[in-house]
Parts: C-alpha cells; structure tokens; sequence
C-alpha cells in the first residue's frame, strides 16, 4: 500500500460532469465533443479540452456541463478567475440542482486556493444547504473553518464527514492531531490507530501513538512504539533520545 503524507488535509476536487439528454437527436455531436473533452482532461492535456468543451458550446449555447468542465480545467490550470466566472454561471444558469452543488463546491474550492478560507466557507454551507448529503462538503467546510482558527466548529464537521465516510484515514489523521494539539489524548490515540490501519508503515503517524501513551502515562507502550519506530527509520535521533530518556527514567 502507498503511504500518505502525515500533514493536513487537502481539498477534495469534484469529477467532471458528464452529459445526459432527453433529446438524443440534438445530443448527439455535443455529448461526443464532451466526451473528447473529458477524455483529454483525464490525461491533463487541459487546454486541448477547452478546446472540444468550447466547441460544445459554441453547437449548444445552453448545455451547462461543458462550461462547468472549462471551470475545472481553468481549476487545474491556475487560472482562477476564469474558474470562479464559470462556476458562477453554472451555479446562476443551470436548472440541475446536482450541478449547481458541484458549481457551489468547486467555487468554494476556487476561493480555498486563493486563501480565502472565509468565502469558501460560505460556499460549502450553501452547497449543504442545497444537498445535505454532499459528504466532501463537510471535510472542506471544516478545513476552511481550521484555517479560520474555528478549531471546534472544524472539529464538529469532520467528526460528521466520518460519520459518512469512516474509511478516510487522512481525516482520522487530521482529527488526531486535532485533539492531540488539545491534549485530549486518549481521543487522538484513536484516530492515529485507525489512521495506521490504512497506511500502516507511516512513521510519523507511528510516533505520534507513542507520542499519545507516553502523554498518557504508559510507558512500556510507549517504549514499544518509539522501538518499532527504530525498526523503520533507523537514523531517528529524535526517537532515540526519548527513548533514551524513557529508559533513564524507568
């Protein structure tokens, strides 16, 4: 298994749209020249997309998924501006609440990018407001509120998100540091071993359990932990020297 960086979280983009009609006899070109699109998007060939999605455009004016897939390949070329434009006008035009979510979504992710974590907010809470399941939109709400310093609200949505996703390590890593900085350790020992259950050779995430029953007061624990750690990451003088001190002081 590939291991994950132990850092915080990132935000979580949106796929692109895919085109879906009533009237095939007019669909026809314009689902095929998104198709080619989203194709070229896949292997990041991002301007040649634009290309296939303006097309569309230019043969279906009113067709909304392809000037939502241009927001996104503007997303992933920097050019935020262009993306914000799109996804407003998506989120304005189109009569697809589903669609008008992911607009909303990736505006928040827009301003995310740009750091500004407050106006992200807003958004996630509006695509909520629109689809309470939206499950990705409570893990970026609560890391723009983490960014905004409003630790117990951020906290409170990510506990939420786990609720629908439990699988997601990288949140349960996140959570952990979350409550270790708060020195609520026994939580945060929680979150860190269900974290090294998907990514079990992680290091960092490793000292920070020993770190946890060191905090904790249980000390052969914790000994065994800083041991394992040496197992993987040898030159660790950090962990040496606490293990030397563990053993000095038992």
């Amino acid at each position: 298994m590939k291991e994950r960086d132990f850092k915080t979280l990132g935000i979580m983009a949106v796929a692109l749209a895919a085109l879906m009609f009533n009237n095939v006899a007019i669909a026809g070109s314009v689902e095929n020249l998104v198709r080619q699109g989203n194709n070229l998007y896949e292997k990041e060939n991002f301007n040649d997309a634009l290309k296939k999605y303006d097309q569309a455009l230019i043969a279906e004016p009113q067709v909304m998924e392809p000037k939502f897939n241009k927001g996104n390949c503007y997303f992933r070329l920097d050019d935020l501006a262009k993306a914000i434009d799109l996804y407003n006008e998506v989120a304005a035009d189109s009569k697809d609440m589903g669609l008008v979510a992911k607009a909303r979504y990736n505006l928040g992710n827009c301003y995310f990018k740009s750091k500004n974590y407050a106006s992200a907010e807003a958004c996630y809470m509006r695509v909520l407001h629109l689809n309470e399941k939206f499950s990705p939109a409570y893990r970026n709400l609560a890391i723009s509120l983490i960014k905004q310093n409003k630790t117990v609200d951020g906290l409170q949505y990510l506990e939420n998100y786990l609720g629908k996703n439990p699988n997601d390590g990288e949140v349960h890593a996140t959570i952990g540091d979350l409550y270790y900085n708060n020195r609520e350790y026994d939580k945060a020992l929680g979150h860190f071993e269900k974290f090294m259950m998907f990514y079990p050779n992680n290091v960092d995430a490793l000292i920070r359990v020993s770190d946890c029953y060191f905090n904790m007061g249980k000390l052969q624990a914790a000994i065994m932990g800083y041991q394992s750690v040496l197992k993987k990451d040898t030159a660790n003088e950090l962990v040496k020297q606490r293990l030397q001190q563990l053993n000095d002081y038992l």
